[in-house]
C-alpha cells in the first residue's frame, strides 16, 4: 500500500478493507521507529473535524464499504475524490393526480433536469443524504420561483426507489409533509434530509411517484432535487 494514501483528504482507517489495512500495518511495521512514529501521529490526526459529521461527503464516507472495491481503492491512491452533487427534475403537474417526477423518457435540458433515462451514468456512484420537493405557478416553465410545498401536494403521499427498484424507507408510501418546511429557518426549503443515506448504484433505475390529495390548480410546476455526494475523478 502507498503510504501516501494517509495524505488524501479522503483517507480514513474506519473505511479500509481487511486486504488494505493488512497491507498498511505491513508498510508501517517496516518503516524506521522515527518515520514510523510521525506517520502514525498524521493518522491519528485523521479525525473528523467536529461540526463536519453531518456533510454529504463524511456521510459518503461512511458508506464506502457498500460501494466497488475499485472506488475504495481510487479514492485511497488519489485518483479518485468526493464532490457535493445536486440532481433536479421539474416536471408540469397542473391538474393531475399524480407524476412520476423521474422517468425513462428524461433528457438533460437547462431547466427541466440535469439527469436522462431514469438513471445515473456509467461510473457515476452517488450517496443520497437528501431529497427536496417545491412547487411554484407560472404559466412558462421559466418564470417559476418555487417554494414551499402547498396542501393539495402536502397531504398527498410519494414512494422513493433505487437501484432498480429498492424503496429507501421500510414504509413503501411516505406522506408529502415531510418536504414542508414552511416553519424551519434552519434547512434549505423543501429538503428532507435522510438520517440513514443511501447508495445509489450508477445505470441502474431510480423512481419518485407522487399522488396529491388534489390536483394542483393551472401552471403548477414541481421540482425535485437529489442531494448527496459523487465520487470523480482527482
Amino acid at each position: 500500500m502507498d503510504l501516501k494514501a494517509i495524505e488524501h483528504e479522503d483517507f480514513d482507517l474506519g473505511l479500509l478493507t481487511v486486504e488494505n489495512t493488512n497491507a498498511l500495518l505491513g508498510a508501517l511495521n517496516a518503516m524506521p521507529p522515527d518515520k514510523r512514529a510521525m506517520m502514525m501521529k498524521k493518522m491519528g490526526a485523521k479525525k473528523a473535524a467536529p461540526g463536519n459529521a453531518n456533510t454529504s461527503r463524511s456521510k459518503m464516507l461512511r458508506l464506502l464499504p457498500y460501494f466497488p472495491a475499485e472506488i475504495q481503492k481510487g479514492l485511497l491512491e488519489r485518483r479518485l475524490q468526493l464532490a457535493d452533487s445536486e440532481y433536479y427534475f421539474v416536471k408540469s403537474v397542473a391538474g393531475l393526480k399524480n407524476i412520476k417526477m423521474i422517468q425513462d423518457t428524461d433528457n438533460k435540458s437547462p431547466g427541466l433536469g440535469n439527469v436522462s433515462k431514469q438513471k445515473l451514468e456509467k461510473d457515476n456512484h452517488f450517496c443520497l443524504t437528501g431529497v427536496i420537493l417545491l412547487t411554484g405557478i407560472a404559466p412558462n416553465k421559466e418564470d417559476v420561483t418555487f417554494d414551499v410545498i402547498p396542501h393539495e401536494i402536502r397531504n398527498g403521499e410519494f414512494e422513493f426507489k433505487i437501484n432498480g427498484g429498492k424503496t429507501i424507507t421500510p414504509a413503501a408510501r411516505v406522506s408529502c409533509e415531510i418536504f414542508d418546511t414552511g416553519n424551519r429557518t434552519d434547512l434549505r426549503k423543501g429538503l428532507w434530509t435522510l438520517d440513514n443515506p443511501k447508495p445509489v448504484e450508477a445505470e441502474q433505475a431510480m423512481e419518485f411517484n407522487i399522488d396529491f390529495a388534489t390536483a394542483p390548480v393551472a401552471n403548477t410546476w414541481a421540482k425535485a432535487i437529489l442531494i448527496g455526494a459523487s465520487v470523480i475523478p482527482y
